[in-house]
């Protein structure tokens, strides 16, 4: 942009924005701020040439001084809930969270009935971990926004993150009011309710891991989660030779591809093919390059689809969104060779057994399954596996507490 303005003098306000505007569309945010701070320093306090400039200072990249700009506007027109909301975002933007907290708690407070202040309230909430405050916000919104089921998903977040068994249950009942065909909704519905079911459902599983994957290792990080190491090791131990082809059930983001290579095991299996349900977890894994063919699909029916085609056969963490393992156990066994290695992980009950019942298995509130080992080890016998081998472990933790379970491998000796 070439023209310019030296004092504010030679022009009226309204054609100071008028240029600056034009500065800021062109993409020349430094002229922007050049114009309008020499209206805000010749005395211009019109709210809307201040607004432009905290629009020109952020899009400069001279965001402290924007924040600093928009929180004198914020005290001088406490009844503009827009400009909560943008402080807000602003902060949220800059990485500065726990004060973006504190702006949508004073929103609120200045406008109590505007759901998008508390909506911006609870997320801030969520994001520095206070989960008190997280409820607060959720049960406001439930006044404000009845209908709404992400609304009634939010709370439910919160309620679990309290311990409020009471209010986690309404609120899973209001998401499947508002939201009766959502996977998730029914399936943490059933989960909470101790309802029976053989399995999570397929979109359930798709959509969580879908929202997960950009996330989903850094989070898994800070939960300490071990399976895919504790898993190669366990097979390194167990492979006496060179393995043909391979393949990684439930692969996500392709955590056991990685730990293989750095296990040192790739290099000894000459093919390696992951499967996932979650479209989005395969493509991160593809960025690994350690896979020879990733495929999008259900982990049975891919068995199903390719008898007698494994040597080995890998899954961490994936068959504790299943119940009854005794179709995949069946369609593992077809798919393996003679000799052929199954390893898993699965996730365990209290000592004492509580919370399985005489099925082996349960579905508990967080979604997952636990399955009794000894009701895996009988029915991998059934399915014509040996060598049975059961090893507890601490697969991660949760919350600060360690979530119990076990790694187990066993030779298929005939196939059925």
């Amino acid at each position: 942009m070439n023209q310019r303005v030296d004092t504010v003098d030679q022009v009226d306000v309204g054609d100071v924005q008028r240029l600056a505007r034009a500065a800021l569309a062109a993409g020349d945010a430094v002229a922007a701020v050049e114009l309008l701070q020499g209206a805000v320093e010749g005395g211009q306090t019109r709210l809307t040439v201040v607004h432009d400039l905290v629009r020109a200072l952020h899009q400069a990249g001279r965001v402290d001084e924007a924040v600093v700009l928009l929180q004198r506007l914020v005290l001088a027109a406490p009844q503009r809930a827009d400009l909560h909301l943008q402080l807000v975002r602003m902060l949220h933007r800059a990485d500065r969270a726990a004060e973006a907290l504190v702006a949508a708690r004073h929103g609120c407070a200045a406008h109590p009935a505007h759901h998008d202040l508390w909506l911006a309230r609870e997320s801030m909430a969520r994001t520095t971990g206070r989960w008190v405050d997280a409820r607060e916000a959720g049960e406001r919104l439930i006044e404000l926004l009845p209908d709404d089921p992400d609304v009634w998903r939010r709370l439910a977040i919160a309620a679990r993150h309290v311990d409020d068994d009471e209010l986690m249950g309404r609120a899973l009942d209001g998401w499947l009011a508002a939201a009766p065909e959502n996977p998730s909704a029914r399936h943490l519905h059933a989960a909470h309710r101790g309802e029976r079911l053989e399995r999570a459902d397929a979109h359930y599983v798709t959509a969580l891991f879908d929202s997960y994957a950009d996330r989903f290792e850094e989070h898994l990080a800070e939960l300490g989660y071990k399976a895919p190491e504790l898993l190669v090791r366990r097979v390194a131990a167990l492979l006496s030779a060179p393995v043909q082809a391979a393949a990684d059930l439930g692969c996500g983001t392709g955590l056991v591809g990685a730990a293989l290579v750095s296990g040192g095991l790739r290099p000894s299996v000459d093919s390696l093919v992951g499967v996932d349900l979650s479209p989005g977890m395969v493509s991160k894994a593809r960025k690994r390059d350690c896979y020879d063919e990733l495929v999008v699909g259900e982990l049975t029916a891919f068995l199903d689809g390719r008898p007698g085609a494994f040597e080995l056969l890998i899954s961490a963490d994936t068959l504790i969104y299943i119940g009854d393992l005794r179709p995949v156990f069946v369609a593992a066994a077809r798919s393996l060779r003679a000799g052929g290695v199954l390893a898993f992980t699965i996730e365990t009950p209290e000592p004492d057994g509580a919370g399985c019942d005489s099925a082996g298995y349960a579905l508990t509130r967080s979604g997952r399954y636990v399955h009794h080992p000894s009701w895996i080890q009988r029915q991998l016998a059934a399915c014509g596996f040996v060598e049975v081998q059961v090893e507890p472990c601490v697969l991660r933790f949760e919350e600060r507490r360690e979530v119990h379970g076990v790694v187990v491998t066993a030779f298929i000796n005939r196939p059925i």
